[in-house]
C-alpha cells in the first residue's frame, strides 16, 4: 500500500479538495488539484535572439490553456513545462505567437529533423530528460503520444521508478499505413504502434481526445476521452441564415508539412468541380513544406486562380474571421486523432464534409462522410450541397449542435474527473 500511495503520490500531488456541485448550476466544479507538470510533445518551437519562444499553428500558449489556472483559480496545475524542440530562428513569421506565460515555459530540447535527426539527438535528448527529472521540480509527467519524444521521457521516468500519465491524440498505425512515403515507414510504423501501446498500458491515466483512439489503444488502468480542443463561448456561431453572393467557396485548415490533411485530394476534387462548369473556389489555410508541390499540382491542372493559399492563420479569432464566408468546410484527411480545425469550423456555424477516419464519425453523420481519397464521392457529395441550399443549411445545424459537447467547460469537468478518480484509487 505505501508503494501505491507513494506512486499516486508522486504522479497526481495528493489534494483533500473533492468535485463539488454547484447548486445554483447543477454542474460540477473541478477539484482544486495543486502541482507542477512536465509534459513531453512533438511539437517545434523557435526561439528568437530575444530568447523568446514561438509557435506557428497549434502549441502556443493557449493550446495549454486547458492545464494552467483559470481565472477563477480552478486548475489542474500550478505549473506546466513543456519539453519540446526549439529551434534558433534570427526573424519570426508573422503567424507566429508567444508559447511561454504565466505558468507556462518551455524547456528546450535538442532540435533535429526526421528520422537521422532523431538518431543523431537521441543521446542528447536523453541525458536533458534525465536532467529534467532528477531536478525534482515536478510532481506529475505527461507523456503526449504519438511521439518518439515522449517515449525518450518514458524511458528516463521508468529508470527512475516515477509513473506518468499519458494522452493519446493520434495513431501511429495508421498514420505511416496510408499517410507516409517514408521508405522505412513499415518500421515506424511497427515501432511507434508498439511504443504507444506500451505508454497507454503502464500509465497511471490515459486522456484520449476521440473513443477511436481509446479502442485502438487500451489503457492498463484509468482513462477518460477528453479532447485537447477546447471550445469556449466566443467559439461558437450559429449557422448564418444566409449565404454571401459569390462563387461557392471551400475552405480546408490543416499543416501542409505532411500529407495527410488530403490537400492533394482537395486541388484534384477543385478540377473535377471546374470542369463540370461549377463555379467553386478553395481557400487552403495552413503551410509547411510541402505547399511548393501542392502549388505545381495546382498549377498543372489549370486551376491556381481558383485557390488561395492563406499561410497559417492565428487560431482563435483571426481563424474565426477568415471562414466567417466560407460555405462549406472540407477535411479530406488520410488520417487523424480528433481534428481540432473541423471541430472550430463546426462551431462556427459552417456544414462540413469529412473523411470517415480517426474521431470523425464522432462529430459528423453519415452522410457527411467521404471516403479517402474518393474524388468522385468528393465531387458529387459537394455538387449535392452546393445545388441544395436546405440539405447544406441541415449539415450546418446538426454539425453546430453535435459539437457543443466540446465546450471548454465539458472537457475540462472530464480531465478532473480522471484525476480525482486516479485519487481514489490509490485510497486517499
Amino acid at each position: 500500500m505505501k508503494t501505491l500511495d507513494y506512486i499516486a503520490r508522486a504522479c497526481l500531488f495528493p489534494s483533500k479538495a473533492v468535485s463539488q456541485t454547484d447548486k445554483s448550476t447543477n454542474t460540477l466544479t473541478p477539484p482544486l488539484l495543486k502541482g507542477n507538470l512536465l509534459v513531453a510533445t512533438e511539437h517545434r518551437f523557435i526561439r528568437t535572439p530575444d530568447g523568446l519562444i514561438w509557435s506557428e499553428g497549434s502549441g502556443h500558449y493557449a493550446t495549454w490553456r486547458r492545464l494552467l489556472p483559470e481565472p477563477t483559480g480552478v486548475a489542474p496545475f500550478e505549473t506546466v513545462t513543456i519539453a519540446a524542440r526549439v529551434a534558433e530562428a534570427t526573424s519570426l513569421p508573422s503567424t507566429a505567437k508567444p508559447v511561454e506565460g504565466l505558468g507556462l515555459r518551455v524547456a528546450p530540447l535538442t532540435s533535429y529533423v526526421g528520422p537521422l535527426g532523431y538518431i543523431g539527438a537521441m543521446r542528447n535528448m536523453r541525458k536533458e530528460f534525465q536532467a529534467l527529472v532528477s531536478s525534482g521540480r515536478y510532481d506529475t509527467y505527461l507523456a503526449r503520444q504519438p511521439g518518439i519524444i515522449s517515449g525518450q521521457l518514458v524511458k528516463v521516468l521508468r529508470q527512475a521508478g516515477l509513473p506518468w500519465m499519458c494522452e493519446v491524440v493520434g495513431d501511429p498505425h495508421e498514420m505511416f499505413t496510408s499517410a507516409s512515403t517514408h521508405p522505412l515507414r513499415s518500421v515506424f510504423r511497427h515501432k511507434l504502434t508498439k511504443l504507444q501501446n506500451v505508454i497507454a498500458q503502464e500509465a497511471l491515466g490515459v486522456m484520449y481526445v476521440s473513443q477511436s483512439l481509446a479502442d485502438a489503444y487500451p489503457a492498463g488502468k484509468l482513462s477518460i476521452v477528453a479532447s485537447d480542443v477546447e471550445l469556449a463561448k466566443e467559439s461558437f456561431r450559429p449557422p448564418p441564415l444566409t449565404r454571401v453572393p459569390g462563387p461557392f467557396r471551400l475552405t480546408l485548415i490543416g499543416t501542409l508539412e505532411q500529407p495527410y490533411k488530403g490537400i492533394d485530394t482537395a486541388i484534384t476534387v477543385l478540377a473535377k468541380l471546374r470542369e463540370e462548369g461549377r463555379d467553386v473556389t478553395l481557400s487552403i489555410i495552413g503551410g509547411g513544406r510541402l505547399q511548393s508541390s501542392f502549388m505545381a499540382q495546382a498549377e498543372s491542372l489549370r486551376i491556381s486562380s481558383h485557390i488561395t493559399w492563406m499561410g497559417w492563420v492565428p487560431a482563435g479569432e483571426a481563424v474565426r474571421k477568415a471562414i466567417s464566408t466560407s460555405d462549406l468546410y472540407i477535411q479530406p484527411s488520410i488520417t487523424e486523432g480528433m481534428p481540432r480545425a473541423l471541430l472550430e469550423a463546426c462551431a462556427w456555424g459552417l456544414p462540413a464534409l469529412a473523411t470517415p477516419v480517426g474521431g470523425i464519425p464522432e462529430i459528423l453523420s453519415p452522410d457527411q462522410l467521404v471516403p479517402v481519397g474518393d474524388v468522385k464521392g468528393w465531387v458529387a457529395a459537394i455538387g449535392q450541397l452546393q445545388d441544395n441550399p436546405t440539405l447544406l443549411a441541415s449539415i450546418a445545424e446538426r454539425s453546430y449542435s453535435a459539437v457543443k459537447k466540446w465546450h471548454v467547460d465539458a472537457m475540462n469537468a472530464a480531465r478532473h474527473r480522471l484525476f480525482e478518480k486516479a485519487l481514489q484509487e490509490r485510497g486517499g
